[in-house]
């Protein structure tokens, strides 16, 4: 009985809610553009967050990756790329990550962060990046075909150019040369023949640059040796067991006797120079790294629609 009560209640809910649309329909248009917005604005937002903010990077336990980063605030430089010297320095001494890697987007060889590509028929402008071989380590990525660069090929720092090969995005690879094979052919950057080594898996990137082209890291000799040259971005993979709150205690340790361990004065750590807005160095994850300053206007933008469905709410229930 119950249950033909419930049934019999919702049809005459069904049959008073139509009369009530039919007697006004300039307001019930009102209420439901105003739930319409309300729920369509929220499905936004939270895809937003979903994808920028909650969702987990494409790399294997992407957790255990952090960034390090020189920062100023004496002098407002917050971010910083390190200096040659200081990356190799920080590999040789931590005992915190299983590996460690850099990258540039400029004051590589040839490349600024783009780079002119020959297809055959007409020159692309791609997005390209120098690496060296302890960052595809430390991001975990396996190549969808061919190989990663070596390490020798990718820390030749002396006066020659570095050896003329390249790895492409699946993407790149998919629209520009319409997935034929390619590894082991060359292809045109910056006008000299490289040799394709590899095909990246689809979604592969570093910090959201869209990367198109990887090229081996090469540094000139001048900038390999100055510490004032901050030129290298640096991702580093947490070993296993190891929290980044330990490898900052570790971090923070290397800080306050950097100096002695290399033999210079000079360097990130060193108080005289910090005191006139010398960098420092700091650990962040690699997800807070990429979103940045970007999670606020987005928490700001959550909260502000949120409003707007509490009002849609109130407006529905009291029609």
């Amino acid at each position: 009985m119950r249950r033909v009560n419930f049934v019999e209640d919702l049809i005459q809910d069904v049959r008073y809610t139509i009369r009530s649309l039919a007697k006004s329909p300039g307001f019930t248009g009102v209420v439901v553009a105003t739930l319409a917005l309300g729920i369509g604005a929220n499905i936004a937002i939270f895809t937003i967050v979903h994808g920028v903010l909650l969702r987990p990077l494409d790399y294997p336990k992407p957790d255990q990756l952090m960034y390090l980063t020189a920062e100023a605030p004496a002098i407002g430089g917050t971010g910083s790329a390190l200096s040659a010297p200081e990356y190799i320095e920080f590999r040789q001494m931590n005992r915190s990550f299983a590996a460690v890697g850099a990258y540039s987007t400029g004051g590589a060889a040839y490349t600024t962060g783009e780079a002119n590509l020959a297809t055959g028929d007409r020159p692309l402008r791609v997005r390209s990046i120098s690496v060296d071989a302890h960052l595809l380590q430390a991001l975990g990525i396996q190549p969808e075909q061919g190989h990663f660069f070596s390490d020798e090929e990718t820390t030749r720092w002396t006066g020659t150019l570095p050896p003329p090969m390249a790895i492409l995005s699946h993407e790149l690879w998919r629209t520009a040369f319409g997935g034929r094979p390619l590894v082991g052919l060359k292809v045109e950057i910056e006008g000299r023949p490289h040799e394709i080594v590899g095909i990246m898996p689809p979604g592969a990137d570093v910090m959201d640059n869209h990367t198109q082209v990887w090229l081996p890291l090469w540094l000139h000799p001048n900038m390999a040796r100055q510490r004032e040259a901050h030129v290298l971005y640096v991702i580093a993979r947490l070993k296993d067991g190891i929290t980044a709150e330990m490898a900052q205690t570790e971090l923070n340790a290397f800080l306050e006797n950097w100096g002695d361990r290399v033999g210079a004065g000079d360097h990130v750590a060193d108080e005289p120079s910090a005191a006139v807005g010398r960098p420092h160095l700091q650990l962040r994850t690699l997800q807070d790294a990429i979103v940045g300053n970007a999670r606020r206007p987005i928490c700001v933008l959550q909260a502000a629609v949120d409003s707007c469905c509490s009002s849609s709410a109130r407006i529905s229930r009291t029609w």
